[in-house]
């Protein structure tokens, strides 16, 4: 079982603040509402005491069958793995940590330079995070832009690549979504453990402002049909597809967010759903996303608030900059978005590894920012004062204008007491490096691909979900 951070120290957003903009958010979905464009979904949703115009297909869902949702749905669920021991529970109390996907060029450190993705980066970028000790949830990062079979090697190398859990983004329709769904079962030893089991999440977004797509919709029923964990995240952008105040963004977010549980809830009652709101602000001069802003730790504070408030897992983001090179300004983003994830008390922490304006991801980004999560988890561990901890019998012992230097309790504790980061260096200029950080990263991230021994799935199922894959071929 894998242990989670306990985070949640920084509050830059009050309480009564987020209550009211989560009430706001509630009079958004029964006064405006949502245009829902599933017509399983509108029928839902009216059989359970939703207005829905038969023109618009603009469902509007009051506050009590909002609440009710909320209260069906889990605040904590498993987090399946083919190894059980990088199982973990998800709650809204601890943060757990992954890369994503979406990033359509690879920023290679070997060529130099920025290039296309391929088929093998999806495999290096599992394999890579199936072998990073703070990476709790294996994505493949990067896209390939002109294959319309991107999502099912996403998933073969999800499950064939890695024994962590899973997680991939729906680029497909229902009986597509299906498909994907057969692979997973395969693993977990058919339909009926899928529930239980969870090996993998699926990542669906609504469209803002306030509009639910026919084929995220589509996903979102097959997915919560058999119980698999859902993640429904707006990626509003203020000023573009949101009110351009931080206040406004949340509150239409927050709504899109809630609306997705709700039909998530009524489908299937208990199903495991992840919310949130997207950190990410366009910037009104170049109209480009931005990995990283002073804004995004307000809106990580106000989610990860929200998270409490209402008793679910947020979907959190960190570890990602807005530079196109493992530079200064990759540094500095990189380490304050995810100290302002953990810190605001997000759960599952995604992004590290992602670069420019989240078209470009670099492996070698993973392996440090991999450090930094393990950084952010000692900042955030609760500081012991315990009677071995104070030290008072030791600080007796020791004379005055004396050292610690050779008293046991040092040797007891220094290792668990002080993190000993691998790359950044604490050493005399006679023995400084210049890119010494980068170039070990580099030099470890292909040493762990290379290097990795991944229990291979049985050869009957790589089977079975190398026929599914051909199957899903025929149907596109």
């Amino acid at each position: 079982m894998r242990n989670g951070t306990k985070g949640g120290q920084l509050k830059l957003v009050s309480r009564g603040k987020i209550e009211k903009i989560h009430q706001a958010a509630l009079t958004i979905l029964e006064e405006k509402g949502i245009q829902v464009e599933e017509p399983k979904s509108r029928r839902i949703l009216e059989e359970n005491g939703c207005q829905i115009d038969s023109e618009t297909h603009v469902a509007k869902i009051p506050r009590e069958v909002v609440k009710e949702s909320l209260e069906t749905a889990p605040s904590s669920f498993k987090m399946g793995a083919r190894d059980e021991a990088n199982e973990f529970e998800l709650s809204p109390d601890k943060s757990f940590f992954t890369a994503g996907t979406g990033t359509t060029s690879v920023l290679d450190q070997t060529e130099g330079k920025r290039r296309k993705a391929t088929k093998e980066d999806l495999t290096r970028a599992v394999k890579l995070g199936d072998q990073l000790s703070n990476i709790d949830v294996v994505w493949s990062i990067f896209t390939l832009t002109d294959d319309p079979m991107l999502g099912f090697y996403q998933l073969y190398a999800v499950l064939a690549k890695s024994t962590k859990h899973g997680a991939i983004v729906n680029w497909y329709g229902g009986e597509l979504t299906n498909k994907l769904i057969d692979m997973i079962a395969v693993v977990a030893g058919g339909r009926d453990k899928l529930a239980n089991e969870k090996p993998v999440t699926m990542y669906a977004e609504p469209v803002s402002p306030l509009t639910f797509r026919k084929e995220n919709l589509e996903v979102l029923l097959r997915w919560t049909d058999v119980g698999l964990p859902l993640l429904w995240y707006p990626a509003q952008k203020a000023g573009a597809t949101a009110p351009m105040t931080i206040a406004g963004s949340l509150a239409q977010a927050f709504a899109e967010s809630l609306g997705g549980n709700v039909i998530a809830q009524l489908n299937n009652p208990g199903t495991p759903v992840i919310l949130g709101a997207s950190p990410l602000v366009m910037d009104m001069r170049s109209a480009l996303n931005t990995y990283f802003s002073p804004e995004m730790l307000i809106i990580q504070s106000a989610t990860g608030q929200w998270g409490k408030l209402i008793e679910m897992p947020i979907f959190g983001t960190g570890g990602c900059t807005n530079s196109y090179a493992l530079d200064y300004q990759a540094g500095v983003e990189s380490a304050v978005s995810l100290y302002g994830a953990v810190l605001s008390g997000q759960n599952l922490i995604h992004d590290l590894s992602f670069a420019g304006a989240g078209d470009l991801g670099s492996l070698e980004l993973l392996t440090l920012t991999d450090e930094i999560a393990g950084m952010t988890k000692r900042a955030a561990r609760k500081l012991s004062t315990e009677e071995e901890a104070i030290a008072l019998e030791v600080i007796d012992q020791v004379d005055h204008g004396g050292d610690f230097l050779r008293e046991e309790h040092t040797f007891k504790h220094f290792r668990d007491e002080l993190m000993v980061p691998e790359f950044i260096r604490r050493i005399g200029d006679e023995k400084w490096e210049e890119n010494y950080a980068i170039n070990e990263a580099a030099s470890k991230t292909r040493r762990l691909i290379e290097e990795a021994e991944i229990q291979p799935l049985a050869k009957d199922k790589d089977q079975q979900l190398r026929e599914i894959i051909g199957e899903a071929r025929s149907m596109m």
